[in-house]
């Protein structure tokens, strides 16, 4: 799944509030990204929009975390991903 530049991936991982100011902007920078070979995934905190997030970054690339305790967790759970 994953398309490589040279020797590295191409991949962004967004920790948001999932809200953004200008969500079609937002929405176009991600489609721009995408279209580019770039991962987003997704780690919105508290009551974040989760469908708004899946359409930045996709179905099995969007976490939503309670606090911000949680944050390593995530992290680590997509570096597992990432690495495999």
């Amino acid at each position: 799944e994953f398309e490589k530049s040279g020797d590295r991936r191409k991949i962004i991982i967004l920790v948001t509030d999932g809200y953004p100011d200008d969500q079609q902007k937002t929405f176009e920078c991600a489609k721009l990204l995408r279209s580019k070979n770039v991962l987003i995934y997704s780690i919105g905190l508290g009551l974040s929009d989760f469908e708004y997030l899946r359409k930045i970054s996709g179905d099995y690339r969007t976490f939503i975390i309670e606090d911000i305790n949680n944050l390593m967790d995530s992290f680590k759970i997509i570096a597992g991903i990432i690495n495999n």
